[in-house]
């Protein structure tokens, strides 16, 4: 009887197994293999030899030996020389796309941007986007996003960074910098590799004050869907920016009362013209505190002409405890938009209605 089991376990698991086969019989795709590793892009060196080689996917395809036969084309040959075994030379400074197919099998075809430059390329010049910006005390902010360094295939891109007054903003050796204590600070930002670039900004340093809070008498807002009213809300999406905190904006939850499950439920406020702004204070419907109708995660962006809009902040924690009323949300710099349009991204599985009572927006920069 044991040998009779164990022989239907062996024949079940030869079974799974040819059955499993099914799925990497194949080679459904491939890559660009350079020294053994996969690239779609890679900056070489003058005079430097690689080896190109077409990667399956899967990896353990039964008919991987199609790939022998593959072949490979430059398309700067006075760029970036291959032969069809895909031995590669990197002879001048410039772009080349490396492709490798296998002849026959349309679908077996893979691509990498190859940069070719000169053994060593000093930094040319540091782009600063913003050469002024202000900062509340205790923010931080990554000073490299202000920087664009030229060219993009420089050698040596580390930057050293320093402050005139650590007292009121100090800088790591990465470039994040910590806003201290009221004051104007200049950053200096200085290349490493002998280039001898030097470029600096000023940073004002000043208290953040949450009581500067835009007038919204102009204002209007348009929701993503029909608002939801009820014995006790009128829903309306004029109650978002009213002044009422017993009224609220009531909107139902993808899934629910109509609202198809794979919609993204939101709002859009026209502030009427562009307004500069750091924060916004949501408010929570009170005194309901019933957590399962309160937004628990949102995302903003910003536009200009109400149909582009960039983002601002994304996939934002939302404080939906019952003793929360308001809660306050930076922004990582200083914006100017008209538009602000903000995502429902996440909340309760029960009830039918995410509901905000109030919005508001300001910058707390200004005095």
């Amino acid at each position: 009887m044991k040998k009779t089991q164990l022989l239907l376990s062996l024949l079940l698991f030869t079974f799974f197994l040819s059955c499993s086969k099914k799925y990497i019989d194949n080679v459904t795709s491939v890559d660009i293999g350079i020294d053994g590793k996969v690239e779609k892009s890679l900056i070489m060196v003058i005079g430097t030899e690689h080896k190109a080689e077409l990667v399956s996917n899967p990896l353990n395809a039964k008919n991987i030996s199609v790939l022998n036969n593959a072949i490979f084309e430059s398309s700067n040959p006075e760029v970036l020389k291959v032969d069809d075994d895909g031995n590669i030379n990197a002879l001048s400074p410039g772009f080349s796309l490396l492709q490798g197919r296998v002849p026959d099998q349309n679908h077996l075809i893979a691509n990498c941007l190859i940069t070719v430059r000169k053994s060593f390329q000093p930094i040319t010049d540091l782009i600063i986007s913003t050469k002024a910006f202000k900062i509340a005390t205790s923010k931080t902010v990554d000073l490299n996003s202000f920087i664009t360094i030229e060219p993009f295939d420089a050698t040596d891109t580390a930057l050293e960074f320093k402050s005139s007054n650590v007292g009121t903003a100090a800088v790591s050796e990465e470039g994040i910098l910590t806003a201290l204590n009221p004051g104007v600070v200049t950053i200096t930002i200085k290349t490493t590799d002998n280039s001898n670039i030097e470029k600096s900004m000023e940073v004002t340093v000043v208290r953040p004050n949450y009581n500067n809070k835009f007038d919204r008498a102009e204002w209007s807002v348009a929701t993503s869907h029909k608002h939801q009213s009820d014995g006790a809300v009128k829903g309306t999406p004029e109650s978002l920016i009213d002044g009422d905190n017993n009224s609220c904006l009531s909107l139902a939850k993808p899934g629910r009362l109509g609202t198809p499950s794979d919609d993204v439920v939101y709002f859009v406020i026209d502030m009427k013209k562009e307004m500069n702004f750091n924060f916004f204070i949501l408010r929570h419907r009170y005194p309901l505190t019933t957590a399962n109708l309160r937004v628990a995660n949102a995302s903003f962006y910003g536009s200009n002409n109400g149909e582009e809009f960039v983002p601002l902040l994304l996939d934002h924690v939302i404080d939906v405890a019952t003793s929360t009323t308001e809660v306050t949300i930076d922004l990582p710099m200083e914006v100017e938009y008209r538009y602000l349009k903000m995502t429902y991204n996440e909340w309760a599985s029960s009830g039918n209605t995410m509901q905000i009572s109030e919005f508001n927006v300001g910058n707390n920069l200004v005095d």
